[in-house]
């Protein structure tokens, strides 16, 4: 289908926040993804049919390997600090 998982980051097709699926199940209606996310610091989560989400695409700059400090960037402005 749309390659959707337990730890998928996806986002509504009309738009929204960013949000990790946390699991997934059947219904009578169809497969839904029990979504969370944080608006601010407080938690939120929602349940939404799988047909209605997109996966985000990953940003090849944080492809496998990239850590802060160790990919060549400026060392200060690691969070590791």
């Amino acid at each position: 289908m749309n390659n959707i998982q337990p730890g998928s980051v996806v986002q509504l097709k009309s738009g929204g926040p960013y949000m990790t699926v946390a699991k997934l199940y059947d219904t009578d209606r169809g497969p839904r993804a029990q979504c969370d996310w944080f608006e601010g610091t407080k938690a939120q989560y929602n349940s939404y049919p799988l047909t209605s989400l997109n996966v985000k695409e990953e940003d090849p700059s944080s492809a496998s390997g990239a850590v802060a400090g160790l990919s060549g960037e400026d060392p200060s402005a690691s969070w590791m600090r």
